[in-house]
């Protein structure tokens, strides 16, 4: 809520590396890794419980997920690095038939923004991968790459203004470099208080002067660390005559 965290309702399943989106109160998640097997199962959250919806049309672990609980799209994602891109309407998943240029996983909240507008960073093929690719509802185009090759990357925002925040960079290391994204072009912002890769971020929504890391592994071991990432609007002092 801003300040602290209450337990909710467990989910209909144990998996990590699903791909979602949503809102604190409307929010849906699929695929990931059960501990040998990939998920296919869809659930939607409601802010109280969990319901079961239609299955993801192919098991996959570390996709990447943007848009809305009835509006999402998702891509990338393993056994093996895939380019494929799925539509979610909030009752059905539709091939939509558009591959990404570079196949990848790892994936699992390194996507933002809406589901025709949605921005795409880093993973893994393997090696990591630094490629950064947009979305605008029919087809994948390469922009501009981030620094460092990086898997595990979270992200938030939207398509022109986004953040891109911890992962792992080859080594390998987790990191705790932010990127802020303006549509063009990549900058380095104020880094997290801890390196972690596999954080949970915001999607669709939160601009790039406000976002949320949750959870993680710092390279030992899993962190329950939560860090928000603010910046204070400018003010421009105008004096006429």
């Amino acid at each position: 809520n801003g300040s602290s965290w209450t337990t909710a309702t467990a989910g209909p399943f144990s998996v990590y590396n699903a791909a979602g989106g949503g809102t604190q109160t409307a929010y849906v998640a699929t695929g990931g890794d059960l501990g040998p097997a990939i998920n296919t199962v869809t659930a939607e959250w409601n802010g109280a419980s969990w319901s079961t919806e239609s299955a993801f049309p192919a098991a996959k672990n570390g996709a990447s997920g943007a848009g809305t609980q009835t509006a999402l799209v998702s891509t990338g994602g393993s056994p093996a690095p895939t380019v494929a891109t799925y539509y979610y309407n909030g009752t059905s998943w539709s091939d939509q038939s558009a591959s990404l240029n570079t196949a990848r996983y790892e994936n699992t909240n390194s996507s933002c923004g809406t589901q025709t507008a949605a921005l795409l960073v880093g993973g893994e093929v393997p090696p990591f991968v630094a490629n950064v690719e947009e979305w605008n509802g029919t087809a994948w185009s390469d922009q501009n790459a981030i620094p460092t090759a990086t898997r595990q990357i979270a992200t938030s925002g939207i398509q022109t203004s986004a953040l891109a925040y911890g992962g792992e960079v080859p080594g390998p290391a987790v990191t705790a470099v932010t990127l802020a994204y303006d549509g063009t072009t990549w900058s380095t912002s104020t880094s997290m208080a801890t390196a972690r890769r596999g954080p949970g971020g915001l999607g669709e929504g939160a601009l790039s002067t406000a976002a949320l890391a949750s959870s993680g592994h710092d390279g030992s071991a899993n962190t329950d660390a939560t860090e928000e990432f603010t910046v204070a609007a400018a003010v421009k002092t105008v004096t006429t005559s």
